[in-house]
């Protein structure tokens, strides 16, 4: 018996993996092809961008009911003579009339058929479940997925415009004061030249008085 309370169906000598056709291992069944799959296939079944969407799931008696081949667990495991006529609820296991009279005499027992529209109910609940509750919460995380992302492109966009618009002013800005140095730095050099001059007029004139005298 599996976690979920569904029973287990080991792997038979007449079931096959519908891709290799190999018999070990085979505890996966794919619901859309539907076929069983060994652990392997089942792993490349995953993998397969083609088939991604397929839903494989344990290969359980009432998956097999549900999804597979109407051949498919007819016979009894126990007793492959006879056919699989109805299904304990205590032991989770579908029984033939051999296994009732020797294994599950007091036991309570469902047909088949009420065993499978029970399993079918339970699916149609869980599904209603996924549209009424799962889903919209899937939607809603996918739109506040999506605001968040247009906000966090909203700001980072805002910050490369603050640090090209600070560039832009800072560039303009050092330019200024480069315009500002080399306009003093001429200013000082004129002065510096003109008092040059000056020096040298006074220290001709007074060569001249010198001479002069």
């Amino acid at each position: 018996m599996t976690d979920n309370g569904a029973s287990s169906i080991p792997p038979q000598t007449f079931v096959e993996c519908g891709i290799c056709k190999g018999n070990a291992n085979i505890s996966w069944f794919c619901k859309n092809c539907p076929t069983s799959l060994c652990d392997a296939c089942a792993t490349t079944h995953r993998a397969t961008k083609q088939y991604k969407s397929h839903t494989i799931v344990e290969r359980t008696y009432t998956v097999l009911r549900l999804f597979g081949p109407a051949k498919i667990a007819e016979q009894c495991e126990v007793h492959p003579e006879k056919d699989i006529s109805s299904y304990c609820d205590k032991c989770d296991a579908p029984c033939c009339i051999s296994c009732l009279v020797q294994d599950h005499q007091r036991h309570e027992i469902s047909t088949i058929e009420d065993k499978y529209l029970d399993a079918e109910k339970t699916l149609n609940v869980y599904y209603k479940q996924l549209d009424t509750d799962v889903r919209p919460k899937v939607d809603e995380m996918e739109d506040q997925t999506k605001e968040d992302v247009k906000e966090v492109n909203f700001k980072v966009e805002k910050v490369i415009n603050d640090i090209n618009e600070f560039r832009k002013d800072f560039i303009q800005n050092f330019n200024r004061s480069c315009d500002d140095l080399i306009t003093e730095v001429n200013q000082i050099s004129k002065k510096t030249t003109e008092a040059f001059r000056g020096i040298e007029e006074s220290k001709k004139m007074i060569e001249s008085l010198k001479k002069r005298n």
